[in-house]
């Protein structure tokens, strides 16, 4: 029987892919952690290496608008014939041999098949949650452990200290691989992931954050001993640090694993078409022009979010944010709300529909998150609506409404807008 739970562990993804010959072992990894930016560095590493002319797979979750999107080769959605077919022998597999896989690590399988199957030269893996007991962290010769910013979150399954999470997220540091820290918030975080690296004998690089000089639209971060100029796709100051940490993935990549060759044009035309949906995006809503949309659903995500927003106030008359806001149960609700709202502000709650093959995933009902900001918030205007359509329909016929809205909270609402609208993810 699939567990509807989140089950950390690796026994059962070990048992599944021993059933299907061992896909992992098949092709080289970059394996990326953290809580914030895993998604974004993934998104850098793949471009810069696809445009380097490398067979590149990449393995993200959760997945946005299908379970497709979350596997894709070269930058791009695989088959769905590919991905039925792979998916299909990893859950027979996990039938025949009475596993009991849960449908992240069936999708996992799946990922690595695809790999296998397609002929990758490297895949790039996002940890799904926590890293030591993740469905991804099989893979037993890393190329290179990215760890990008580590915060609080998912406390519940992964320690009540930064100390703990960090050192979960360690948990993928194997011995050969070499490690990349991005910049840090938790001062906390380095010392750990160092120790951890030192134990397995794993050199340890440090990335310095991008910068962007204020007279050019290029940012500046350095690669290969030498400071390379580029723009940048991604949207937020926040991308500075996962530009540079991704960056010194590829330049470690290629220091210490020489057939790798990365020339400078393939970084800065990686750099340039980056694209990671449904974060910092602005998007176009029929009877509702630009809406800024991101999948902030932590207190640090959040802080990133309201520093972008913060530039975005001043261009409006009254400096006014209309946010259309879903969260998950279990999310630090006020905690990140705090860093969103300013008074004057409106807000507007709103459920989003259960994610496909996540049966675990629960929202907090509308209601309860407009009760919630009523008592936490003061000079807030808020109300709730029982689906995301209705709420836009009723925004498209306010005239009172901000200049400015901004929908997040959760990916799976991203995920509602997306479809809702038929946006490619």
């Amino acid at each position: 029987m699939v567990p509807t739970s989140i089950e950390l562990g690796l026994d059962r993804i070990n048992r599944l892919l021993a059933a299907l010959d061992s896909p992992q072992t098949k092709f080289p990894v970059i394996h990326v952690a953290g809580t914030n930016g895993k998604g974004s560095v993934t998104a850098c590493i793949s471009a810069i290496l696809t445009h380097a002319g490398y067979r590149t797979g990449r393995f993200n979750s959760p997945h946005l608008v299908s379970p497709l999107d979350v596997i894709r080769i070269n930058d791009r959605i695989i088959a769905k014939d590919l991905y039925a077919t792979c998916y299909g022998k990893a859950f027979r597999a996990d039938e025949e041999n009475a596993i009991g896989a849960s449908l992240f690590e069936i999708q996992t399988a799946t990922a690595f098949l695809v790999f296998a199957e397609q002929h990758v030269d490297i895949a790039i893996l996002e940890v799904g949650l926590g890293g030591r007991l993740d469905a991804t962290n099989v893979c037993c010769s890393p190329l290179v452990c990215v760890f990008t910013a580590i915060g609080m979150d998912h406390v519940d399954l992964l320690g009540d200290t930064i100390e703990k999470i960090a050192a979960e997220k360690g948990g993928i540091i194997k011995p050969g691989a070499m490690v990349v820290i991005g910049p840090q918030v938790e001062e906390e975080v380095t010392p750990v992931l160092i120790r951890m690296a030192a134990a397995h004998n794993c050199p340890v690089h440090i990335a310095s954050p991008a910068v962007r000089p204020s007279d050019s639209d290029l940012i500046e971060v350095q690669y290969n001993g030498q400071i390379v100029r580029t723009p940048l796709a991604l949207l937020g100051a926040f991308q500075l640090s996962n530009a540079a940490t991704a960056l010194k993935a590829i330049d470690v990549l290629t220091s210490a694993h020489p057939q790798f060759k990365v020339p400078i044009d393939a970084i800065t035309s990686g750099m340039s078409t980056v694209r990671w949906a449904g974060r910092l995006e602005w998007v176009d809503i029929p009877g509702l022009g630009r809406i800024l949309i991101d999948g902030a659903h932590n207190p640090p995500a959040a802080e990133a979010l309201a520093d972008f927003v913060s530039n975005q106030r001043s261009k409006t008359k009254d400096g006014r944010v209309g946010w259309i806001v879903g969260l998950t149960q279990g999310k630090d609700l006020e905690g990140l709300l705090s860093y969103l709202l300013k008074e004057g502000d409106s807000l507007y709650a709103v459920p989003f529909s259960q994610p496909e093959q996540m049966p675990w995933i629960r929202c907090i009902p509308a209601d309860s998150i407009r009760e919630r900001v009523v008592n936490s918030f003061s000079g807030v205007h808020c109300l709730s609506f029982p689906s995301l359509s209705q709420c836009l329909n009723a925004l498209g016929q306010d005239e009172t409404r901000p200049n400015l809205l901004v929908l997040c909270g959760s990916l799976y609402l991203v995920a509602d807008l997306y479809r809702l609208y038929s946006i490619p993810s």
